[in-house]
Formats: C-alpha cells, structure tokens, sequence
C-alpha cells in the first residue's frame, strides 16, 4: 500500500512563535532530507499471518492435545480442561465447553450425523489408559466424554456444542484387567462403524467393543482386537469375527 496517496502526516514543520512571525504567516516549503526520495516511499512487507495456541497456566504442568477433525477443524484441550476449536481455513477459534475432567493420554474421533441434521456430529474423547472404576459408582464416567453439536431443545434456532458424560466401557469395572498396579488397559485402536452408528475400540488384553453412538451404550464384540493401531475412519466398514473389511486408515 502506498501511503503518500493519504495525508496521514504534515512533513512541514510548524514555527516557532516570535516576534518575527505570526500564526497567520505562510511556513517555507521546507526540502525532504537526502536519502528519502521526493517521489518514492519505501515499501513495508508484513510476515505473513500466523495463530498461536497456547495452554493455560496451571501449576507446573503445561500442555496441549490437539484432535484433527473434518473439515480443517482442530480440536485443542489442555492441562486444566479448556477447550476449543480452531479451523485452520479461516482461522476461526470457537470456545467449546470445559473437559469434566482433564486427560493424560486422551484419543478422540468424530462421528457426523446422517439423520438430516446438518452440520450436526459428536466427538467422542476417551481417556487413552483409563483408570479402574468401581461397578457400583455413578453410571456415568469423567474418563469418557463427547461434545455434540445441534439444537438444545426442538424450539432452538440456533446450534450450539453440548457436553455430556458417557458410561464406561465394561472392562473399566473389571478387577482382573488390572492386578498389575504398574500397567493398566490400553486402548491400542478405534474406529468409527456402521455408517456413524458405533464406535469400534480395542483394548490390549480386554477385547473390542462397541460404543452405539445414539444411545451411549456399550456391547462387547470379542476377545479380538482391531487388525490395525490407531483410528481408522471407515466408509461402509463391516465387523465379522476379527476381520474389517473396507477401511481407510489415517
């Protein structure tokens, strides 16, 4: 942009008030210092735009997990639970509703909705080694969570993400998964089945299981695990026995 188009400054010095001079005297047309030419300007390049995400200060633990989505979107939650989603399209950041609790080694995947519900979806974020819970406990566990976005109620306009707790798969109120005090289950892969109605994962030593994504309840599928490591995100995918057919890793 060339600045000498606008008179964003006065080059012309003011004059001291004396005996000599008066405010309306004319001022001298003053001569532009050697070295800046009268008939050019030097150009200004900016860096180019950049964003950066940083966690929260709390105590003497800082740092970020960051969840790709579809669409150019990511997912960013932090040490204190905040969180946040940020598309790196147009470099939008949307806050999103706090974690219940915070996770150490989370794993996350997300499921759009095919019901006519546009734009609508969940992601489900699951505690990567989750701790053992008691069967007795509340239902509901902090280790497992989803954010779903849609309508509050059936008289909302807008769309908004929602936060909600989602039951424990059962292996988590299972003793015998965790004698070693030392090492606890792992979930080792997961993916998304059914055309978005389950959530597939598998568990080192516990099995697979399916998570149905409408009414948050849990099935154990097999002593099997997944034949892959990491999410897979599948077209069509169909679980017979321990073999997967028609999958696309990422």
């Amino acid at each position: 942009m060339d600045l000498k188009r606008y008179k964003l400054f006065n080059g012309i010095p003011s004059l001291p008030l004396n005996s000599n001079t008066s405010e309306s005297e004319e001022p001298q047309e003053t001569t532009l210092p050697a070295g800046n030419p009268k008939n050019g300007m030097r150009k200004i390049r900016l860096r180019a735009p950049g964003f950066n995400l940083r966690s929260s200060a709390m105590g003497f633990d800082w740092y970020m997990d960051c969840f790709p989505l579809a669409g150019g979107n990511l997912l960013c939650t932090d040490q204190s639970g905040r969180a946040s989603l940020f598309n790196a399209d147009t470099r939008w950041v949307e806050s999103m509703p706090y974690l219940h609790k915070p996770k150490f080694s989370p794993v996350s995947i997300f499921v759009p909705w095919a019901d006519g519900n546009v734009g609508g979806g969940s992601i489900f974020i699951m505690e990567g080694c989750p701790d053992q819970e008691q069967e007795s406990a509340k239902p509901l566990s902090s280790q497992f969570e989803a954010f779903m976005y849609h309508r509050p109620s059936l008289t909302s306009f807008n769309k908004s993400w929602q936060h909600q707790l989602l039951p424990p798969p059962p292996f988590i109120c299972n003793p015998k998964y965790y004698v070693d005090n030392s090492t606890q289950p792992m979930i080792t892969s997961y993916a998304v089945v059914g055309g978005g109605s389950q959530v597939c994962i598998s568990v080192d030593d516990a099995g697979t299981y399916c998570l149905d994504t409408v009414t948050h309840t849990w099935t154990r599928v097999g002593d099997w695990t997944l034949p892959f490591v990491g999410k897979v995100i599948g077209h069509g995918l169909a679980l017979a026995g321990s073999a997967l057919q028609g999958f696309s890793v990422l």
